[in-house]
């Protein structure tokens, strides 16, 4: 039924909007937001889905959010220990390269409290903090913080 495919949808959208994190051209990271803002609840009804949380925060990185970023990332660290769930390689790749960006330019103390106040954050305050800002997918193009030379040395 129309039902059960609504999780597969969701993880459709999902893997969309990581593709665009980590394709980073023009306008990706801003439609990147808006893909992940959609796939969310899809599923979130099936599973936790911090893997989509922590792209985000990837994309808040590329979009000038630092302090969004790292709470993101650090809610999903956060949730994957809590839940004993194995880290993906290459996503756990480019959250490394991240959160050393975030670190050159901020106080890498600084970083550590936006990650730890990440860690504090239920779910559901993720995905606001996450979502609240993303604009619709034929919205406008961003500047992106990070160059997407940075995305593909990760690969």
């Amino acid at each position: 039924g129309v039902l059960s495919q609504r999780p597969r949808l969701g993880l459709a959208l999902g893997y969309v909007a990581r593709t665009l994190v980590f394709r980073n051209g023009p306008g990706d990271v801003e439609r990147a937001l808006a893909y992940g803002r959609e796939a969310w609840p899809l599923l979130r009804r099936q599973s936790r889905a911090t893997w989509l949380l922590e792209v985000m925060g990837i994309a808040h990185a590329r979009r000038g959010a630092p302090n969004v970023a790292a709470r993101l990332i650090g809610h999903a660290q956060a949730a994957r220990a809590q839940d004993g769930e194995v880290d993906v390689p290459f996503r756990r790749r480019m959250v490394n390269v991240v959160l050393e960006e975030l670190r050159v330019v901020h106080e890498p103390s600084q970083v550590e409290g936006w990650c730890a106040a990440g860690a504090a954050l239920s779910d559901d305050e993720a995905a606001s903090l996450a979502f609240g800002s993303a604009t619709p997918i034929h919205g406008r193009q961003s500047h992106d913080a990070l160059p997407a030379a940075q995305a593909s040395s990760t690969h």
